[in-house]
């Protein structure tokens, strides 16, 4: 069977870009959001587990010990709306700031959400104990905090805590988790591992003092090649784009 070339179309427009909503730019079609079905759901938890929390590479980098602590603490605690990434969040300013403006980062953060009413996890190290007063006691009392040994690796807790929560849980971390994905050794597992993740993974961009947290936020369509009535949409990344960001790409728009 041969390949499909842009020629094979009455009508192809490169490099054309979607808006957050996904709406071509060209087109005007709206693009589809394929949210992951429970089964896909689930099968995909069971497969991150088993390949990526308890494989091999989880007990080079992380304490298995403190990992069954975990497992435990989330079986007991139930189900969270959003899990932070801490450490991630308070180091979106540099790693070399002040604990007062680590502190206020993330406080700033879990004020957002709280004001939502959702249900917080907070996942960070043992020294953060020994931040400011006032903001670690506000970051306590408005989220479920579980702190880790410094030498810990903190993405096993993150994707384990996400996963045991749903597929709507909201996750907020700058960490793209490329080199989880590729522990998956199914290829179709490796898709409904991004997917997941880009529809649900949050970006802290900066906080305002009055306006609070900005953050990079999923898309309302699915980055998947997709066919909307007589044309397809296919993702791609250009050669000269040099930010990497999952949630922005250029674009084929091709009409048959």
């Amino acid at each position: 069977m041969g390949g499909i070339t842009v020629s094979s179309y009455r009508t192809s427009h490169i490099g054309e870009t979607v808006t957050h909503t996904g709406i071509c730019k060209s087109c005007q079609r709206k693009l589809d959001n394929f949210d992951l079905t429970t089964d896909e759901f689930n099968d995909l938890k069971n497969r991150v587990i088993e390949n990526v929390i308890v494989g091999r590479d989880l007990f080079v980098k992380t304490n298995p010990e403190e990992l069954e602590r975990f497992k435990e603490f989330v079986r007991s605690m139930g189900k969270f709306d959003v899990v932070l990434d801490g450490l991630n969040i308070a180091y979106s300013a540099g790693t070399k700031q002040p604990p007062h403006i680590l502190s206020t980062l993330l406080a700033s953060v879990v004020s957002h959400f709280a004001q939502q009413k959702k249900r917080i996890l907070v996942l960070g190290r043992v020294h953060m104990n020994r931040w400011p007063i006032k903001n670690w006691d506000y970051i306590k009392k408005n989220s479920t905090v579980f702190l880790t040994q410094n030498i810990s690796q903190d993405d096993p807790y993150l994707l384990y805590c996400a996963l045991h929560s749903g597929k709507d849980t909201i996750i907020v971390t700058r960490d793209l988790m490329r080199g989880h994905k590729f522990l998956l050794k199914d290829p179709k597992q490796k898709i409904l591992f991004h997917r997941w993740l880009s529809q649900r993974q949050y970006q802290l961009i900066r906080v305002d003092d009055h306006r609070g947290p900005t953050f990079r936020i999923p898309p309302l369509f699915s980055i998947v090649a997709q066919r909307n009535g007589n044309t397809w949409h296919i993702p791609y990344e250009a050669e000269t784009v040099k930010d990497k960001n999952e949630f922005h790409r250029a674009w084929l728009c091709l009409k048959c």
